[in-house]
């Protein structure tokens, strides 16, 4: 639990419904983070900051943990989608992808064996969204030829949930990536394809910077990625008790009819 008598000032911050975050000032003017949460959760996030930070990654340090909950030394600037910071951005998630695994999957969920396993599991659970995704929504979803377009690929240390809320800058000077929580071992264009709901020029921006060219195949498996943490996103909403469906819903009806060609 934390102890108020430690800090200057606490503040609540928006974010995940299933975590309870805070912004805390200490008496010497530092700002840090604290999060709490499910255990497994904590302890990803954890593991990322650090494991990313040895790789030379752009990360949160960690000043304190335990069980369910961890504080963190807050990166300088705030959130930006400027494309030189996207670049930058780029450059670190391509360093970030260099990081080998052992497995496949989130880590506060345990991995698998094989990537496909990882990413059919949301779509065997879509029951559990009934009322929320219609019937022949679960149905086109379940109905993506997928396996075949993917190209086999070792398991790779993942952000998991990259977007421009989570990429930090001081200026236009790339500071570090930020909320950790669904840390993954994957294909690296899952990262990619998360970050694509931002939008074409904020993606492009990215892809300049981690060295990428664009292709209709690589849209393609953008698509299908994005579409598929869509899943994953809703299903997390539903067993936190939130209610935030719209936004991933209208995102994977505006991408089936081109994974369906």
């Amino acid at each position: 639990m934390l102890d108020p008598t430690r800090f200057a000032s606490i503040e609540p911050v928006q974010g995940f419904i299933g975590n309870e975050s805070f912004r805390l000032r200490t008496d010497a003017g530092e700002t840090l983070y604290y999060k709490s949460g499910a255990a497994a959760a904590m302890s990803a996030e954890v593991w990322a900051c650090e494991r990313a930070r040895q790789a030379g990654v752009l990360a949160p340090e960690i000043v304190e943990s335990g069980p369910g909950y961890l504080i963190e030394r807050a990166l300088k600037g705030s959130a930006s989608a400027e494309p030189a910071v996207l670049e930058q951005a780029g450059g670190q998630l391509r360093r970030l992808h260099e990081v080998a695994g052992e497995g496949y999957g989130f880590l506060q969920e345990g991995l698998r064996d094989d990537w496909l396993s990882v990413l059919v599991r949301p779509l065997d659970n879509l029951e559990v969204l009934a009322g929320i995704v219609h019937d022949e929504l679960v149905r086109r979803l379940r109905g993506l030829r997928f396996a075949d377009r993917l190209t086999p690929v070792a398991p790779r240390l993942l952000h998991g949930d990259l977007h421009p809320r989570h990429i930090f800058a001081e200026g236009n000077h790339f500071t570090g990536f930020i909320d950790w929580g669904d840390v993954a071992f994957g294909d690296p264009l899952f990262d990619l394809g998360r970050f694509s709901r931002a939008g074409e020029a904020a993606t492009d921006a990215l892809l300049r910077g981690y060295g990428i060219e664009r292709s209709a195949e690589l849209d393609w498996t953008l698509a299908f990625y994005r579409t598929i943490w869509g899943v994953m996103a809703m299903l997390w909403e539903h067993a936190a008790g939130g209610d935030w469906y719209a936004a991933h819903l209208e995102a994977i009806e505006a991408d089936l009819p081109v994974l369906e060609i």
